[in-house]
């Protein structure tokens, strides 16, 4: 859990400084080519920090009680940083919350993003739905690639096999 927090903080300061593209590929097809296509970030809208499954369905930023799900709670935690929050451990994903959910974390291939992005997809699978803009490598040993939409940030971070290990959703 604390590695995931030291890659978040990366993966963000690297995201505020680089001035990370958020241009529709469809907008600039026909002037491009293939390789610069896949090199632009697909536009993001708020669909796009949605996870669902069949029996579960919850949005960043939505307010705790509309998450949808019929997994138990393994564990809460609460703090206060600044604010007052509370993080919620289920089997398959995790969430924080505090007066709307801004933290999501997901390591089951369960659930899914809206764009049908799963634990267990390949890195070209993710490069195809979000677009390659968003690749980073961290630490010398973490791979990922990291798309956002005003103060609202998505993570696919890979295992040595270039397939997705977790995603994560939060907003700054």
């Amino acid at each position: 859990m604390g590695k995931n927090i030291v890659l978040l903080f990366i993966v963000l300061v690297r995201l505020l400084t680089s001035g990370c593209s958020t241009e529709n590929v469809s907008s600039t097809q026909n002037t491009l080519e293939p390789q610069e296509q896949a090199m632009k970030a697909v536009l993001l809208k708020d669909e796009d920090f949605i996870i669902k499954d069949e029996n579960n369905y919850f949005k960043l930023g939505d307010g705790y009680k509309n998450l949808v799900t019929n997994e138990s709670v393994i564990s809460i935690s609460e703090a206060t940083v600044n604010r007052a929050y509370a993080s919620y451990m289920y089997e398959s994903f995790f969430v924080s919350v505090g007066v709307e959910i801004f933290r999501i974390s997901i390591t089951s291939p369960m659930l899914e993003t809206s764009r049908g992005i799963r634990v267990g997809d390949t890195m070209e699978k993710v490069i195809e739905k979000y677009g390659g803009a968003g690749y980073q490598k961290l630490l010398d040993t973490t791979e990922c690639c990291s798309y956002g939409c005003g103060a609202k940030f998505v993570s696919f971070y890979f295992d040595s096999n270039q397939r997705v290990s977790s995603i994560e959703m939060w907003i700054i």
